[in-house]
């Protein structure tokens, strides 16, 4: 492979912030942005979404990749996909097996599936999704130019929330445990005054 290419690339979740609902699955797409100019083209790929040191309260359910990026290799169908906790992975490569090999054109690389326990932020970043060492080419594009140091990667904040119908609830709740300790005497004067 060539490394000599000057093609800059952002990879990113698209929003800086997120909002999600505590138990409840939320879709994080992760896209690549080329430079001003250049041409969407890619043979390979390795993406990782990682939380900030100490964050808990959250998993990944699933990976899913365009059915172009689906394959690992030569050795054919079906992406590299990794879950566990503090880190999610997907690495893998258009079909490398056809001929010609066609490179993908698109901008979306993956999309991470996330549940969340507890309420809170949570701050999200991604790296390379990195299996063989430090000499691993990541990502090459479609001419065959490694693209891995010219590649910035983002961040987004996810804040997660109580269904509206449970906040709804929760409130009332709160507002009727009040008022049933409040003291009888702090209720005088609420009702009709005799004239």
């Amino acid at each position: 492979f060539c490394f000599s290419h000057a093609r800059g690339a952002v990879i990113d979740f698209g929003l800086s912030q997120r909002q999600a609902v505590v138990g409840q699955t939320l879709s994080l797409e992760v896209s690549i942005t080329y430079a001003p100019g250049e041409t969407a083209s890619l043979f390979s790929y390795g993406v990782a979404l990682l939380p900030e040191p100490a964050v808990t309260g959250f998993s990944a359910v699933g990976i899913q990749v365009p059915f172009a990026l689906d394959f690992n290799g030569l050795a054919g169908l079906g992406a590299s996909k990794f879950i566990a906790p503090g880190l999610v992975g997907v690495k893998g490569t258009v079909y490398l097996s056809g001929s010609p090999i066609m490179p993908y054109s698109g901008t979306l690389l993956a999309t991470f599936d996330l549940q969340f326990s507890e309420l809170g932020d949570y701050p999200l970043r991604l790296d390379f999704f990195n299996t063989l060492g430090p000499t691993e080419n990541i990502f090459v594009d479609g001419e065959g130019f490694v693209l891995d140091h010219q590649i910035t990667f983002g961040t987004t904040l996810v804040t997660v929330v109580v269904p509206e119908p449970q906040l709804a609830t929760l409130m009332l709740g709160t507002l009727l445990l009040i008022l049933a300790k409040r003291p009888p005497s702090s209720l005088r004067g609420c009702g009709r005054q005799n004239m």
